[in-house]
């Protein structure tokens, strides 16, 4: 009768555990965010994936009326 518990409980634990893992490796969205010259942010891309907002902002920055120093990456959902 113990026995029989207890390999339901290891099952169950096992089974959640492997239902967390996946979470792990997902990709987390990032946001790219500019602070105006009115100290004002706005979003200027995303969710991306981290890279794709470096890659952003030094397209908007090559365009000449961004200043790299002004933009923010940051997880979706957080503001600055």
């Amino acid at each position: 009768m113990k026995l029989k518990s207890t390999a339901t409980d290891i099952i169950a634990i096992v089974g959640a555990a492997l239902a967390v893992i996946p979470n792990l490796f997902k990709k987390k969205p990032f946001v790219l965010w500019y602070r105006g010259r009115d100290e004002k942010w706005y979003q200027k891309g995303g969710p991306f994936s981290h890279r794709q907002c470096v890659k952003t902002m030094s397209a908007l920055v090559d365009l000449g009326s961004y200043e790299a120093d002004r933009f923010v990456i940051l997880r979706k959902g957080v503001t600055p």
